[in-house]
């Protein structure tokens, strides 16, 4: 176990040590420790004219992508498993399809045209508010938790939206932390938008 952490780690440490190296030292082969410390490569890097909007940008779609998915998602995962809700399995099975079926790339760009998204930060953030999947997840966990619950708040006096935020949501913090790690992981990892 020992040496499999050990080659999954080294390749990252070895691209690191390298390019915290000087230049005569990289080409001299740096294994183990860097040699001739120097942080050229980072100054450069950051001197590239695009290079700072870009972090700029992948660090503000991650987080606001991130928040705005983890709220839509579980208002709609909520949403599914209120058994007043008018036809909401239908919902429910309209977003599982959403899984399955794609319409494809050239109808997507049409509809992020129409709807004035093309060239806009936006872009990045509103395709990926409601993410199947994290609903699914959602409603999974909001189901684990006792109806019991939910009927006592009711009972209160309390009506959907402050039994969501005080009492539903409070006791799916480890459901949120879930989708939350997800859709990061996926919006910073997602090239195609």
């Amino acid at each position: 176990l020992i040496v499999f952490a050990f080659l999954c780690v080294y390749p990252l440490y070895f691209i690191f040590i390298n390019s915290i190296s000087g230049a005569d030292a990289v080409v001299r082969g740096v294994y183990i420790l860097p040699e001739d410390f120097s942080l050229e490569f980072y100054k450069s890097l950051l001197q590239m004219p695009n290079i700072p909007n870009s972090i700029v940008v992948s660090v503000a779609r991650t987080v606001l992508g991130t928040a705005l998915t983890v709220i839509c998602s579980s208002f709609l995962g909520y949403m599914v498993t209120q058994s007043e809700l008018p036809m909401r399995k239908w919902v429910y099975r309209f977003v599982v399809a959403t899984m399955y079926f794609n319409a494809g790339l050239i109808p997507w760009y049409i509809l992020m045209v129409n709807l004035g998204l093309k060239n806009n930060f936006l872009l990045y953030i509103l395709p990926s508010a409601v993410g199947a999947y994290y609903v699914v997840l959602f409603k999974t966990y909001i189901e684990s938790i006792p109806a019991s619950v939910e009927e006592s708040a009711k009972i209160d006096g309390a009506g959907e939206w402050r039994t969501l935020i005080q009492i539903v949501l409070p006791l799916a913090v480890p459901g949120l932390a879930t989708v939350a790690l997800f859709a990061a992981i996926s919006i910073w990892n997602n090239f195609f938008n």
